[in-house]
């Protein structure tokens, strides 16, 4: 696979599709994976689907999958900064950004900062922390469900945490490591990175990085876009959010702030759903693009 050396950190990527654009001129889509997760989360059955008419960029973020764990640069702008010189190395101007949960947040901190590049943004169960702090599991319909499935195989969980997700990303990497059938037990709505056949190599990946590099500190106490900044960002934005997803709250919250968007749910669908339902994330992308592929 190709890589970008900078400065400070070697990201791994992998282009699909036309180099050139078809005849349309069809926008370039990059696809932003979340935390403790890689490219591969779109590569199998996304990107090729997208790549049927589109040149589809993915890539690594630092301290994820093949690129390389510098100790520092886990926030949203480090991170955008990245994006922003592997488009110079491709020679991209613009294109459609794509991110998935924390991939969101820095597809927004892209776009804050470069919306000239921008063509438009599809944010797919994005949690933003300035419009929600903390997730309030209390509120979360498959809380009740969810949690006694975690106590049966031994994970309790501090719903008073600061950051409920590094707790909770942490204890099921070190589950699926020590205990991987316990795993199945748990509902298929709440999946998580760990799961499948390269979840031992997430699981090894994401500890890894929370033992040696300030990730925790950095986006725990990091606000990568404020609602000012949201309010000001005049990009075509889709919102796509499963129905039990514990970040419904930021998607009324980006609604509400962002000038151009709209907002989609996908029903019986949690978190995770670009994975679980591929065919239907790849449709409302392609729907959304304005001179795009028919979805199949």
């Amino acid at each position: 696979m190709p890589v970008l050396e900078l400065p400070d950190v070697r990201i791994n990527y992998v282009c699909l599709g036309p180099s050139e654009p078809p005849a349309g001129g069809d926008e370039p889509i990059v696809l932003l994976h979340g935390l403790a997760s890689s490219l591969a989360f779109w590569y199998f059955r996304i990107a090729p689907a997208l790549a049927r008419c589109h040149r589809v960029v993915m890539l690594d973020l630092r301290g994820h999958g093949r690129s390389s764990m510098p100790p520092t640069g886990y926030a949203g702008a480090p991170m955008a900064g990245d994006l922003s010189a592997l488009l110079d190395h491709l020679a991209i101007e613009r294109a459609h950004i794509i991110g998935h949960s924390f991939g969101g947040n820095v597809a927004l901190q892209f776009a804050y900062h470069h919306p000239d590049r921008t063509a438009r943004l599809t944010l797919a169960d994005v949690r933003v922390r300035s419009l929600q702090p903390k997730v309030d599991l209390q509120n979360w319909s498959i809380w009740p469900r969810y949690r006694s499935q975690l106590e049966r195989i031994g994970i309790e969980v501090d719903e008073a945490a600061k950051e409920i997700g590094f707790e909770m990303f942490e204890r099921l990497a070190r589950l699926r490591l020590a205990r991987p059938e316990d795993l199945q037990q748990l509902d298929p709505v709440a999946a998580s990175p760990f799961s499948g056949g390269g979840g031992d190599a997430a699981a090894r990946r994401w500890l890894e990085l929370l033992e040696t590099t300030a990730i925790r500190h950095e986006l725990v106490d990091t606000i990568s876009v404020r609602p000012e900044d949201l309010a000001v960002l005049a990009v075509p934005t889709l919102l796509v959010y499963g129905e039990y997803s514990h970040c419904l709250p930021t998607a009324h919250g980006l609604l509400r702030l962002l000038p151009d968007a709209r907002l989609e749910t996908v029903p019986g669908a949690g978190h995770f759903f670009p994975a679980k339902f591929p065919d239907r994330f790849v449709e409302r992308v392609l729907t959304f693009t304005p001179d795009g592929c028919v979805p199949a």
